[in-house]
């Protein structure tokens, strides 16, 4: 199969051959206007100087045959430079591989998404428990601290307890330990 790489630089050769050739076209389409130009001078003048109908209708056969070339040429121009069948059929084959590539995307990330779907409804789920053992401790610790408010020195060193619980919540690092943010999604 080929790659889209491929296909553009074959769509550029063809417009730039469609182009010189174009060129080419269009210096031959002058020629053909001035020659134009030349047989309905003669067409109009045996017409003035009543020539006989034979050569009026050869004349007139000239001027159409002139017309016709020109009109041909025109289109030739138009469809090289505007319409290039070649260029539009592989175009339509990057297109193709474009939505085989974009198909084969979501196949994948269908995939990854479904084996992280069954770990990230266990992850959201130990994070909840991990969310209310950060709340119970919180709540413990401000409890115990309100309480040891009410303590001495003394009766604290009595009962061996601490002065004041002063500690990081451990959760807290546990729950960091489990954020993905530095993998943001979408990055450019």
């Amino acid at each position: 199969m080929r790659t889209t790489a491929e296909i553009t630089k074959d769509i550029e050769q063809e417009k730039k051959r469609g182009s010189e050739k174009a060129v080419e076209l269009q210096a031959k389409q002058v020629e053909n206007r001035k020659h134009l130009e030349q047989a309905n001078e003669q067409y109009l003048t045996a017409l003035a100087s009543a020539a006989d109908d034979a050569e009026i209708a050869i004349l007139q056969e000239q001027v159409e045959a002139a017309e016709r070339t020109i009109r041909l040429t025109d289109d030739a121009i138009n469809a090289l430079l505007k319409g290039n069948p070649r260029i539009q059929a592989l175009e339509a084959e990057r297109v193709s591989l474009l939505m085989y590539t974009a198909d084969d995307v979501k196949k994948k990330a269908t995939a990854i998404h479904q084996s992280m779907k069954q770990h990230h409804d266990a992850l959201a789920k130990g994070v909840d428990e991990l969310n209310s053992m950060y709340h119970a401790w919180y709540r413990a610790t401000s409890s115990a601290n309100n309480i040891l408010e009410q303590f001495s020195s003394e009766q604290k060193e009595k009962f061996g307890l601490p002065v004041l619980i002063a500690e990081q919540n451990p959760v807290v690092a546990l729950l960091n330990s489990l954020l993905i943010e530095r993998h943001r999604a979408f990055r450019h």
